[in-house]
């Protein structure tokens, strides 16, 4: 959403009522020039994102998306991946913080 130009707030309180699984992942550029980035490698603020997560009472699942930009890279280790990802992503979103 941000990469189209589109606010994380204005576009959860849009899509939450249709939303049963969210993926994370970041990027950096705009529409027409992109890059799609692994959670916690771009500018996307993921404490916000859980906040309004929790204030929107979402309660589904979480997924981490690891798009062909990465995973097509030489030398792609998923399970390094996966490491880099949960200690990115773990502190913003542990249970204390949505469901206290």
């Amino acid at each position: 959403m941000a990469v189209g130009g589109f606010g994380l707030e204005a576009s959860l309180r849009q899509l939450m009522p249709y939303t049963v699984l969210v993926t994370l992942k970041d990027a950096r550029g705009n529409a027409q020039h992109y890059e799609f980035l692994l959670p916690g490698d771009g500018n996307a603020d993921y404490a916000a994102y859980c906040w309004l997560l929790r204030d929107l009472n979402y309660t589904g699942f979480l997924n981490v998306e690891v798009s062909a930009m990465i995973h097509n890279k030489p030398g792609y280790d998923p399970v390094a991946t996966a490491r880099v990802c949960y200690a990115s992503l773990a502190p913003k979103f542990s249970p204390i913080t949505l469901f206290p």
